[in-house]
């Protein structure tokens, strides 16, 4: 087993539990188990709108990420639905959210399915995706632990030019991760 001292650890804000293990399958498919802590931020599943929750949990999470020491290997993984804005959008909103905070490039990932997880979901079963369609009926009883290890194996193994921009981008962050490690 790693030591405590060579773990990444991540804190993963995030909409919902899905969200949640979804990242978190796909961080220890990438780099073993025991390799990886992840811990959920404070959003608060049947409470109000994660993604709402997320926004405004942003600025402390980020602040709190800003203060831990450069040698420490922590990441802050931020998920966020789109929710029919681009991943532009989505950014340009977590920026203002974030005001004053400095938004680092390192040890930050931010991943925006462009509709929701599920779409990406839909994707990974039938290699076809409508950006801005909704698949939450469709899966809302899978196990997102095992998707997030099929989507670890596509970004890995896939040219990402065939990826739909979301899961590109996603997989950008996802090997920003790797190649820092």
């Amino acid at each position: 087993m790693a030591s405590r001292s060579d773990r990444v650890r991540f804190t993963i804000l995030c909409e919902g539990y899905s969200d949640y293990y979804f990242i978190k399958a796909y961080l220890e498919s990438a780099m073993g188990s025991r390799k990886v802590e992840c811990f959920r931020s404070q959003t608060v599943p049947g409470c109000g709108s994660g993604e709402q929750q997320v926004q405004q949990l942003f600025p402390k999470e980020l602040a709190s990420h800003n203060k831990r020491p450069q040698r420490e290997n922590h990441w802050l993984v931020v998920a966020i639905d789109g929710d029919g804005y681009s991943l532009d959008e989505r950014r340009s909103q977590l920026r203002r959210k974030a005001g004053t905070i400095s938004i680092p490039d390192e040890r930050l990932a931010i991943v925006i399915p462009c509709r929701n997880l599920e779409s990406w979901f839909h994707w990974i079963d039938t290699g076809t995706i409508e950006e801005h369609k909704t698949h939450k009926n469709t899966y809302r009883d899978v196990k997102p632990t095992q998707y997030g290890r099929q989507l670890r194996e596509r970004c890995h193994h896939a040219r990402i030019e065939f990826l739909p921009p979301s899961l590109k981008d996603a997989c950008e962050q996802w090997r920003k991760i790797a190649d820092r490690l």
